[in-house]
């Protein structure tokens, strides 16, 4: 998703599609139940769209978003992807460890943000 559907000198899906999969179909002022329109995201194709304003590392994100808090989320403006996935669940409870995304995403802007030295 990075590459606009590259992968090396190979294209996998093409560039418009790309394009058309993290276009707005729905933003987030049009999300129900209210608490979904809250968080901000808006939604292409099986994309979240992030609505953070520039400077901000987040501006122009995506993510994919899996149950009990996995997560991928490109961020194109850094050239970085973060892929989270959430550990087995502890004595078989999926609630414990769960990792929320506005936690995920504060993670990955003090990441995107950090100096690389």
């Amino acid at each position: 998703m990075l590459q606009q559907g590259r992968w090396g000198d190979r294209e996998l899906i093409p560039p418009q599609w790309v394009a058309q999969m993290i276009k707005v179909g729905t933003p987030s002022a049009d999300m129900h139940p209210p608490h979904v329109a809250a968080r901000h995201f808006g939604y292409g194709y099986m994309w979240w769209l992030l609505e953070e304003p520039a400077p901000s590392p987040l501006h122009g994100a995506y993510m994919a978003w899996g149950i009990h808090g996995q997560y991928i989320l490109v961020m194109p403006a850094r050239r970085m992807v973060i892929a989270h996935k959430r550990q087995v669940p502890v004595n078989g409870n999926w609630n414990v460890g769960w990792v929320q995304p506005r936690d995920f995403l504060r993670a990955a802007a003090m990441l995107a943000d950090a100096p690389c030295d």
